[in-house]
């Protein structure tokens, strides 16, 4: 499992929260790091105090923006009242990693529940090269952990926790599916070839109140592969006694009528 470490390992901080708006928005700009803040959290890690709005907002024509970064550069965007993290309009050329999403840093108590009230991360964003890698956890949100919808393009999602804590063993479901591509979004990979050396050596979909990966309506070239759905992150069951037990409620994976151009399980 991964390695066992106190939210004390983020040393310097900013708290954003209480905000009646959105708790970062970053509009028309190039070269934004984000890295080591508490977004909706309360610095003790053990409570929240949300923004109204949504925790991050990059939207515009923003580019080259980094959103955590390795430990302890992670943020936490967890209790808001909107969604988590939202990448709209033009915006590309993003990397995302190491990130709490609606749970605490280093999450390892079932009783915490933090998830922001709409998505973990909802995303339309068009620019392209958008990737969330290593390690992002995403858990306890109101709606789906990760929606990439509208006419989003060139979003790569490999190397995360999506409704599981951090060491990949409990259950930490989003309210509707762990990850949902709808609308035109395309141009998709879930999982992909492996990047560098991370805690969370494969991407992990499990426990999550609807599927773990839908596809809808019109979305088109979309590939999934190195993931574990609907078990712990080792790709066994937690329980050998209760196989199902990390299971996505409505079931793996759904593919939509009119949805095209789907490969499951290549080495691409």
């Amino acid at each position: 499992g991964a390695a066992k470490m106190e939210y004390r390992t983020f040393l310097f901080y900013n708290v954003i929260g209480g905000n009646l708006g959105n708790g970062l928005r970053v509009k028309d700009s190039n070269g934004t790091v984000v890295q080591a803040n508490f977004f909706g959290m309360a610095s003790d890690n053990k409570g929240t105090v949300g923004n109204l709005g949504n925790g991050i907002v990059i939207e515009g024509t923003s580019k080259n923006t980094t959103l955590g970064g390795p430990i302890p550069l992670g943020n936490v965007i967890a209790g808001n009242g909107g969604h988590g993290v939202v990448l709209q309009d033009a915006v590309g050329n993003l990397v995302a990693s190491n990130n709490f999403t609606g749970v605490a840093a280093f999450d390892d108590d079932p009783a915490d529940e933090f998830g922001n009230d709409g998505d973990g991360w909802n995303i339309t964003a068009t620019g392209g090269n958008i990737v969330l890698k290593i390690g992002n956890i995403i858990g306890n949100n109101g709606d789906d952990g990760i929606e990439i919808s509208g006419a989003a393009r060139g979003v790569q999602i490999v190397q995360n926790i999506i409704g599981l804590n951090t060491d990949g063993k409990e259950a930490r479901p989003n309210g509707d599916n762990g990850i949902e591509i709808a609308d035109g979004a395309h141009d998709i990979v879930i999982g992909g070839p492996q990047t560098d050396f991370s805690v969370v050596p494969t991407g992990t979909v499990s426990a999550n109140e609807g599927y773990g990966v839908a596809l809808y309506d019109s979305a088109y070239n979309i590939a999934i592969n190195f993931t574990h759905i609907g078990t712990n992150s080792g790709g066994i069951a937690e329980d050998p006694m209760d196989p199902q037990g990390l299971g996505n409620a409505s079931g793996g994976i759904y593919v939509d009528s009119g949805v095209r151009n789907v490969t499951i399980g290549s080495l691409d």
